[in-house]
């Protein structure tokens, strides 16, 4: 929480100095969306999220090439299977959503 707090008084300072506020909305944006997560109508926990993200990481930081890395993401495999077709696929896509939103946020973190 204080390292949270040291932050947004950093972007606050420069935001007077330089005058520029429109990085900080964009950026207050995307924390918003990116603090809770759905999947297959569930709310993700805190520890999903973590564990995923450090998946993601892995995946971003491997060499080798990952041919389905979806499928190696998926917190519950036994709740997957037991999806029927269309099921599966919204279920894959809203991963797919969440990996993008993961993965924008640690290349935005390794840049800064």
């Amino acid at each position: 929480m204080l390292k949270e707090k040291q932050e947004f008084f950093k972007m606050l300072k420069k935001r007077l100095i330089e005058n520029n506020y429109s990085d900080y909305s964009a950026r207050l944006k995307e924390r918003r969306m990116s603090e809770a997560y759905f999947l297959n109508n569930k709310k993700m926990t805190r520890e999903q999220v973590k564990t995923l993200s450090q998946k993601i990481n892995e995946i971003l930081q491997s060499d080798d090439f990952i041919y389905d890395p979806l499928t190696k993401l998926i917190p519950d495999y036994d709740e997957f299977k037991s999806l029927d077709d269309i099921g599966k696929q919204r279920y894959i896509l809203n991963l797919s959503n969440i990996y993008i939103d993961i993965k924008k946020a640690a290349e935005h973190q390794s840049r800064n």
